[in-house]
């Protein structure tokens, strides 16, 4: 993400900033501590509510959407609407980016200062004046904070190097504050890369980081704190586990994802626990898992989802289809097409999970994910339009996603080989199977192209070539 070159501010008063100043013996070490993450506080309102609302006043004043201003800003759209809602204390940079797009002529910038001087008000007690006057020995940065807030209250323009400065001082009073929104970021980059790095180039990053949260949870932390985290390893150990199943690691799959289960449930986000649920027995198709364990879980996952769209419940109606597909069930597969496709356009803007599904809805590219699986689904039921929404979804999918690719193409292969151009169909899986890793999903889509040849051509060189990389991998 974009920064801007901010310059740092001189110091105000450092009884306000630090848990202990030099020159100041009135420190507040005990009620400053802890409560600076910026969410709402035992059900209370935070000083950020206003300043949410005034950017949700501007964005929908010029007609656009949370997704318009995530392009906009280069922030998340879930970020945004936790901003918007005060739930979260915005970074300067975005702060900055919100009033120049949203053409504010720094009157954003003046409600996040307002913002963030009313919580340090908050957390020390008292006014911010009051604190002013009682800590400042330095008269130059004494007269400086008094003019600041004379400045504010009259809706004087405010450099964005004194909000960094204040933002960050914010960040210095808790030595051991639990940055929520930077792992979440976290997550969602993992996400992102999901589908564009090398299968397994992320697993060591994503254990080490998996570990990581682990300790910030045995410490212990304030409720909202230790929810946010039990989310944040929820998804960090989903991602995990989804790397491991592509590279043919069962074992360290399931472990990782009994981990992302019980993390989910335990922080109380549904939403999250019915991604889990899915995201889990997508997975198991490729390794072959029985039918029957692959539809409990997603019976779990849409009976906890309720009627609430979301990318877990959109999960998993795409692997019921898949499984009626399988079964050779045509119209519950059919019916379940439409199941996803209607979650797909009921998904809130607001709607967020550790998948890489969505960089591709907020990247504009929600429709080649979703003929990516009508294409898996029509090919499972030999249905002779498969290939066109294969060739569909092709190129609908971004340049840097080369994995969804490589799956379409071995989907064409199977319809080729069907259509009995077997030697077009076996070199189009030859090409995939011999470029890049061979993950489980590539592996099992290959055992479909095999499945379809006819028995005259199963010992053909090509075919024998296919069978054997796919089982020597």
């Amino acid at each position: 993400m974009p920064r801007f070159g901010l310059r740092r501010s001189n110091r105000w008063c450092n009884d306000l900033w630090r848990t202990r100043c030099e020159a100041c013996s009135c420190g507040h070490r005990d009620t400053l501590r802890g409560v600076m993450a910026g969410a709402p506080r035992g059900g209370r309102e935070t000083p950020w509510k206003t300043f949410g609302e005034e950017v949700r006043r501007r964005r929908e004043a010029r007609g656009m959407s949370l997704r318009d201003l995530a392009r906009e800003t280069y922030w998340s759209f879930s970020q945004l609407a936790k901003w918007e809602r005060g739930e979260r204390r915005p970074p300067a940079e975005a702060i900055g980016r919100l009033d120049v797009v949203l053409e504010a002529r720094g009157e954003i910038v003046a409600a996040g200062l307002r913002a963030a001087m009313a919580e340090l008000a908050e957390v020390a007690g008292g006014s911010l004046e009051e604190k002013v006057s009682a800590c400042g020995e330095d008269d130059v940065e004494r007269r400086d904070a008094i003019r600041l807030l004379a400045g504010i209250g009259s809706g004087a323009a405010v450099p964005m190097p004194v909000l960094e400065s204040v933002l960050e001082r914010i960040e210095r009073v808790l030595d051991e504050r639990v940055d929520l929104d930077d792992w979440e970021r976290t997550v969602a980059e993992y996400a992102y890369l999901n589908v564009r790095r090398p299968v397994g180039a992320l697993v060591e990053d994503l254990a080490a980081d998996v570990a990581a949260v682990a300790r910030l949870l045995e410490r212990g932390n304030p409720p909202r704190v230790q929810a946010g985290l039990l989310r944040v390893s929820a998804g960090l150990s989903g991602l995990l586990a989804t790397e491991f199943g592509d590279l043919g690691n069962r074992r360290a799959a399931r472990l990782s994802w009994r981990a992302a289960r019980r993390a989910a449930d335990a922080s109380g986000d549904r939403e999250l626990a019915v991604w889990v649920r899915a995201k889990e027995a997508d997975d198991l198709r490729w390794f072959g898992a029985p039918a029957a364990t692959i539809a409990t879980q997603v019976d779990e996952a849409v009976a906890l989802a309720g009627e609430t769209p979301s990318y877990g419940l959109f999960r998993a109606h795409t692997v019921r289809a898949e499984l009626a597909a399988a079964r050779g069930d045509h119209g519950t597969a059919r019916a379940a097409i439409r199941d996803f496709v209607r979650t797909a356009e009921g998904l809130p803007e607001d709607a967020d999970a550790p998948d890489a599904a969505v960089s591709l809805f907020v990247s504009g590219h929600a429709g080649a994910f979703l003929d990516w699986h009508e294409a898996y689904v029509r090919t499972l039921i030999g249905d002779g339009r498969a290939a066109a929404v294969a060739d569909r979804a092709i190129g609908g999918y971004p340049d840097d996603t080369p994995g969804p690719v490589a799956l379409l193409r071995l989907m064409q292969a199977v319809h080729l080989v069907r259509e009995r151009d077997v030697t077009a169909g076996l070199g189009r899986a030859l090409d995939v199977v011999g470029s890049g890793s061979l993950t489980t999903a590539r592996r099992h889509l290959a055992g479909k192209v095999l499945e379809a040849l006819p028995e005259q051509a199963r010992d053909l060189e090509a075919a024998r070539e296919l069978r054997r990389v796919r089982e020597a991998a």
